[in-house]
């Protein structure tokens, strides 16, 4: 099972368009499902990922969508647990993010807000990061790189890829 991760887009607001080359990868790989971690800010968004894959999302703290807050997910016996972490300060601080998957019993994080790609094991728990597709700048970093991921997972192991687009976004 394939998903293809994809957060932080800021669309229109900060970024016009998801860059083609991600959404291309995505088909190649024929991703399953696509999992956006929030600030999606426009629902076409949703819907242009939803001609590539099935879409679950969860809301950003600049998302006035109607969307959850957070996701839990059982995928081929990996219990996931999906949200976009601007709950936690600082942010992207993996203490306070361990114990938000303990309590949903999950063995893989997925979240964004950070703007940073990122997939790291700690405390028994994997955290994956997509990044900003979209390349805008958070509140801590003013220039990133943009960013999105593929986590497979099978039944005893997972393996992340990232894309990473040389190009930066000044704001």
């Amino acid at each position: 099972m394939k998903l293809g991760l994809i957060g932080d887009t800021h669309i229109p607001r900060r970024a016009s368009k998801i860059p083609e080359e991600f959404l291309e990868w995505f088909e190649k790989e024929k991703v399953d499902l696509i999992i956006h971690t929030g600030d999606i800010n426009d629902p076409k968004v949703l819907e242009e990922l939803e001609t590539i894959a099935e879409v679950k999302a969860v809301q950003g703290n600049t998302d006035y969508l109607d969307l959850p807050r957070e996701l839990v997910l059982d995928i081929e016996g990996w219990r996931i647990f999906v949200f976009h972490s601007d709950e936690v300060y600082p942010r992207g601080d993996l203490d306070q993010i361990y114990e938000y998957a303990k309590a949903k019993n999950a063995k893989i994080v997925i979240f964004g807000h950070t703007h940073l790609p990122l997939f790291t094991y700690y405390q028994g728990i994997y955290y994956v990061n997509p990044g900003t597709a979209t390349g805008v700048a958070s509140g801590e970093y003013p220039i990133v790189t943009k960013s999105v991921a593929i986590l497979e997972l099978k039944k005893n192991k997972i393996d992340v890829k990232f894309k990473i687009s040389p190009d930066h976004h000044h704001q």
